[in-house]
């Protein structure tokens, strides 16, 4: 686990606080999932030193997920971050003939 992936990490309680539900109702959004459209949906959670915690991604593709017809959600900027610095290190890679 790199800086950046513990930086896209929340606890139950601030992903709580983002989608306004209590920690309960996201333990079972992980362990159980919700039924949209006929598929179970999950949203993807770790147990870190014996706490649950929760991807940001994840928390994005859990939205998007449990809300097909929404308006999409923008990118956060970790994500837009990481995908630049990878479209980066692909060009410097073509540049350098690597």
């Amino acid at each position: 686990m790199t800086t950046a992936d513990i930086d896209q990490l929340r606890s139950l309680t601030q992903a709580a606080a983002v989608f306004k539900r209590k920690k309960a109702t996201l333990l079972n959004w992980i362990n159980r999932g919700v039924v949209v459209n006929g598929s179970r949906v999950k949203l993807q959670g770790c147990r870190v030193g014996g706490l649950w915690m929760v991807y940001v991604d994840a928390m994005d593709a859990f939205m998007r997920a449990t809300n097909p017809d929404a308006v999409p959600v923008p990118e956060s900027p970790t994500a837009q971050a990481k995908r630049f610095a990878a479209d980066k290190q692909r060009a410097l890679k073509l540049i350098r003939g690597n």
